[in-house]
């Protein structure tokens, strides 16, 4: 196990490189990998009617989840979006048909502060951007430490699904002993079910 200085180095070094690795793909084949990923997750019944779900508004190279919103809305879903707060603290808001976003913080879209907000208790499901996951499920964030202060304030029976390209997993990536993880992964070629009884659910 890396010393905590070692660790942080090391994710610097691998946060720039997914940035160009994942921002070089062309546009056009990230779509179509969006599209895979998104009706991958719905055929899953991972997010099935009833539950609710916790997306993010994509941003820059990120998976697109337009879409996934959307058909998340139609097959019964009650979704959620982020909200950045004061103290690098992440809220979460309901977001429903003919909602309007704002620019928040670093430019990504979010609810207004006026959206009803939930606890993070209620939350079923959350799907989690990242530049870089590994195959037990850590996941590289972008540095903010939003999702590391929101996820513990989950149940511990709420899924966590990280959506990412093919290229962002890693068999193992600079972790530390407090990283959350999640407990799928979702990218155009596979589910992977991360942890001990890794598996992947291909399909």
């Amino acid at each position: 196990m890396d010393t905590p200085m070692e660790a942080e180095y090391k994710k610097l070094g691998l946060r720039q490189e997914m940035k160009r690795l994942r921002g070089a793909l062309d546009a056009g084949a990230r779509a179509l990998a969006s599209e895979k990923i998104a009706q991958r997750l719905l055929d899953s019944g991972l997010c099935g009617p009833g539950k609710c779900v916790l997306s993010y508004c994509s941003t820059g190279s990120e998976v697109e989840t337009g879409s996934l919103i959307a058909a998340l809305r139609e097959q019964g879903c009650e979704v959620l979006l982020p909200r950045m707060e004061k103290e690098r603290a992440l809220s979460a808001r309901i977001f429903r048909s003919g909602d309007t976003l704002v620019r928040g913080s670093y430019g990504i879209e979010e609810p207004s502060k006026h959206a009803p907000q939930l606890p993070p208790q209620k939350i079923d499901v959350i799907l989690l951007p990242g530049l870089a996951f590994d195959r037990a499920g850590r996941r590289l964030g972008y540095g903010g430490g939003y999702y590391d202060r929101f996820l513990p304030r989950l149940r511990e029976d709420c899924t966590k699904i990280g959506l990412c390209f093919d290229l962002q997993i890693f068999d193992e990536i600079p972790h530390e002993p407090h990283d959350a993880q999640v407990d799928y992964l979702v990218d155009e070629n596979r589910i992977i079910s991360c942890g001990q009884d890794e598996e992947e659910i291909n399909g």
